[in-house]
């Protein structure tokens, strides 16, 4: 066989399963009415984002965000999606985890609007330029998945406001209040009362359905308007559910938890060691556990991080982080300095939000750079290694060109270095980890293995019994065949994503 028949096995050896998922996904499109005359078709005029087979995606982009509409082109409906887009001029812009947006969920040929908000955004912005990471996993199965791609476009003048559920309030830069379901519209700011006297079986419903109705913070039975809104109600029938004698507060009673036993009225009846631990209300008077006088009440007086704010979980109590060992003196409702950047999701400022959902900054003095990256050396510490560069932080890729390290991982030039004569006989530019020459090439013997290989994302290097990235890790046991890395540098997007479920059924996981 020549040359060239050779390289076109190899290649089809490497590659075939690729070529096929892709043509299997670009099918699954133009059923779905998504590929026209061999290209991806708008369906809102939106500009199109580079994502690889199986999703397809648009984009516009605002002063606050960016709106998506992901259309699911796999053969199976996705749930869990969640979304991240990075800039680095403007950082990370996040669409809600699955925990806290149970509703990502796409089905099979249908699209889903996504708003992923930009808290960062200089407002004098006018292109945008991001890589694009959407997760996901399927409904039957509990491999994640995580695709890669790009999005790139013009900034439109003006924030973004989006009303999911059509009820007039939306998500995003809604000069509105903001919606807290905007999923269900029957959920929004002000929306007519819990109760609706004209019609009491829909009432009681209503009251009884798990949700915030009027975005008022209050649920069902904890809601004043809904109270005694079951009385006389068919559902009401049985009225203590739990059998402890006391009835559901729906039906006129006192019980504020009637599915629970050990739940209900009076007021002492919460004492004892495993009551006051449970985390629970046990005697519906409003306090939980050491709070409450009956399990010998919490001091609250007590300032414990002395920030002159009480805890919340006492009475009149703001300060949502008491602990002087975990956020302390740093978190209390109206913190000045707003959020802080890299403090691990904390809630400075007690308004529910972290540095991952709004705007953070440094305290004074601690950005000299203007990077958004926190110097060690305060108070507060940060992971900028050298606050007077805005070329160095932990979010800058390492580059070979400059003399410092540039992501602040305490390596200068990491794997850019000369070897010593007879410590790189592949000649990759990896030096041997022999104890004479000390480097980090597991194999110097062959030029495709070494630490630079951006891990094992082939066919063939997902089964060829090798450790080919040098991170101890070989075949089944790599992150890149178990789905969960993305794709190599330089690479085109639709490689790696469409290997991962091949890997997985040759790996026998998933």
């Amino acid at each position: 066989m020549n040359n060239k028949g050779q390289a076109a096995l190899e290649f089809l050896m490497t590659y075939g399963w690729t070529i096929l998922a892709a043509i299997v996904s670009i099918a699954a499109f133009a059923q779905f009415g998504l590929v026209s005359a061999g290209t991806l078709t708008s369906i809102t005029g939106f500009s199109v984002c580079v994502l690889p087979p199986g999703l397809a995606c648009e984009h516009r982009i605002g002063e606050n965000g960016i709106q998506l509409v992901l259309t699911n082109g796999f053969p199976a409906r996705i749930v869990d999606v969640s979304v991240r887009v990075i800039s680095s001029e403007i950082g990370l812009c996040v669409f809600p985890d699955p925990e806290s947006n149970p509703k990502a969920i796409i089905n099979v040929g249908e699209s889903k609007q996504i708003f992923v908000s930009c808290p960062d955004m200089p407002s004098n912005t006018k292109r945008f330029k991001g890589d694009l990471e959407v997760s996901y996993r399927f409904e039957d199965q509990s491999l994640t998945h995580t695709d890669t791609g790009t999005i790139r476009g013009s900034v439109e003048e003006g924030t973004i406001c989006i009303d999911f559920d059509g009820d007039g309030y939306g998500a995003g830069g809604c000069e509105t209040a903001i919606d807290c379901d905007d999923g269900d519209s029957a959920v929004y700011p002000n929306a007519p009362p819990e109760t609706n006297p004209d019609n009491m079986i829909t009432t009681c419903a209503v009251c009884q359905d798990s949700k915030d109705n009027n975005c008022d913070t209050f649920t069902d039975g904890n809601d004043a308007e809904c109270e005694d809104a079951c009385i006389g109600d068919p559902t009401c029938s049985i009225p203590d559910g739990d059998g402890d004698t006391y009835d559901d507060i729906l039906c006129g009673g006192n019980d504020c938890d009637d599915l629970d036993l050990e739940i209900h009225p009076p007021d002492t009846f919460e004492t004892g060691l495993t009551m006051c631990q449970d985390l629970k209300d046990n005697d519906c008077d409003g306090h939980i556990d050491l709070i409450d006088l009956s399990c010998g009440g919490l001091i609250c007086q007590d300032d414990f991080d002395l920030d002159s704010y009480i805890s919340d979980q006492c009475i009149g109590g703001d300060d949502c982080d008491d602990d002087p060992e975990v956020c302390g003196s740093y978190c209390y409702p109206g913190f000045p300095s707003g959020e802080l950047c890299e403090d691990d999701g904390k809630d400075n400022d007690c308004n529910g939000l972290d540095e991952q959902q709004e705007a953070c900054s440094c305290l004074p003095g601690c950005d000299n750079d203007g990077d958004n990256s926190c110097s060690e050396g305060c108070m507060w510490p940060g992971y900028d290694c050298d606050d007077g560069n805005n070329k160095v932080n932990i979010y800058q890729p390492e580059n070979c060109a400059t003399p410092f390290d540039d992501n602040c991982n305490d390596q200068i030039n990491e794997y850019c270095s000369p070897c010593d004569p007879g410590c790189d006989i592949d000649q990759d530019s990896y030096c041997s980890d022999s104890k004479e020459c000390g480097g980090n090439d597991c194999n110097d013997n062959n030029k495709n293995i070494n630490p630079g290989v951006w891990d094992e994302y082939s066919i063939l290097e997902c089964s060829d019994s090798l450790d080919n990235d040098c991170d101890g890790d070989i075949d089944c046991n790599e992150e890149c065949c178990l789905g969960n890395a993305p794709s190599p540098p330089g690479s085109s997007p639709i490689f790696s994503p469409l290997l991962k479920p091949v890997c997985a059924y040759r790996c026998g996981i998933g």
